[in-house]
């Protein structure tokens, strides 16, 4: 009887050895790296467009009856680009979810800046000035006609839905792409998922 209770305990003792041991053999799970989304504001610098345009500035006056006295025009072209993309500040990327599902949120694409005007493309194409009138338009006047003009393209370029809709959609595939990249040098797949701007 003692003999069976000592085989009966020597029993319980190895199945718990063999139980710790077990647990200790098994690898304790590592916390999922955090990415770094840091970078989000330059990618989206990057996908800027630059548009080029040629574009033209008028100047204009009308004469008088006599002798169609007073009358003069200015018109000159000149090429200049202007670059179209998403406000970069305003882009968001989250922390990727239990899904690693990545939130992007991207505003809607804009001119961005102010138009670089290229100042050795500068011709002028027309002037005409009456008879006897030798009088030219003041440099602030030209300078006046030049803002209009940019000011008429800027309202042209924003108000075309086609160029804007390709800009954002060029910022949206870089920014995709940047985000599962730093996925895979973490070992991880991460999806997309886009939010709009409110």
């Amino acid at each position: 009887m003692r003999r069976s209770k000592l085989c009966a305990l020597s029993t319980i003792v190895a199945v718990l050895s063999i139980c710790c041991l077990a647990a200790c053999s098994q690898p304790e799970e590592k916390p999922k790296p955090e990415p770094d989304f840091s970078n989000a504001e330059y990618i989206a610098d990057l996908a800027t467009l630059e548009c080029y345009s040629h574009n033209v500035a008028k100047l204009s006056e009308a004469g008088s009856w006599f002798f169609n006295m007073g009358y003069r025009k200015l018109w000159y072209e000149y090429d200049g680009t202007v670059r179209v993309g998403v406000d970069a500040k305003q882009v968001v990327i989250s922390q990727p979810d239990e899904n690693n599902v990545v939130s992007i949120t991207v505003p809607q694409a804009q001119v961005v800046g102010q138009p670089d005007v290229d100042e050795d493309s500068i011709v002028e194409t027309v002037s005409e000035k009456a008879f006897f009138f030798d009088s030219d338009f003041s440099t602030k006047a030209k300078q006046e006609a030049l803002v209009d003009a940019q000011q008429e393209m800027l309202e042209s370029i924003s108000n075309n839905d086609t160029l804007m809709a390709q800009a954002r959609q060029r910022a949206k595939d870089l920014l995709e792409e940047y985000v599962i990249n730093v996925g895979e040098v973490l070992g991880e797949t991460y999806t997309v998922k886009w939010v709009d701007v409110e």
